[in-house]
């Protein structure tokens, strides 16, 4: 009798390490779709995207000629294409009576490639140009 008690008793543990081994599975089931649906998600920016940033460059420029100014923002640009890559101020000579000013540069790399927009006093100051397109006047780098 004695032995049957103690059978019964290893079988009821056994059971019960069973049961909670079953309740760890879903947790691992929705652990590993998130790492595998997560693991392939890096930023990409897309023709869409830049068209979207010149989109609003392009109404905000025909909106400023009206009496309220309205521009495009580096956040607005960041909520669009995302955080850049770098982020640096530059100098750039005018032809007015102010001889510098200064303004910061979005870097953004994709894929080896780069694009550059550029802003003074937190306005987009020429569209964005396309991944491999030639960068040309203000998006040069001094």
């Amino acid at each position: 009798m004695k032995g049957t008690g103690k059978m019964q008793n290893v079988e009821c543990r056994m059971q019960k390490r069973a049961s909670k081994a079953w309740l760890a599975v879903p947790f691992i089931i929705v652990h590993s779709s998130f790492s595998i649906l997560f693991a392939g998600c890096e930023k990409h920016i897309s023709q869409a995207n830049i068209d979207a940033v010149n989109s609003a460059f392009d109404r905000a420029e025909n909106t400023s000629r009206g009496v309220i100014e309205k521009t495009v923002s580096p956040k607005e640009v960041e909520s669009i294409l995302g955080a850049p890559s770098k982020v640096e101020t530059f100098k750039m000579e005018l032809e007015t009576h102010k001889p510098v000013v200064e303004g910061t540069r979005y870097i953004y790399e994709q894929n080896g490639q780069k694009i550059v927009l550029h802003f003074v006093d937190n306005k987009l100051i020429s569209k964005a140009p396309y991944f491999g397109e030639a960068q040309t006047g203000a998006e040069k780098k001094p």
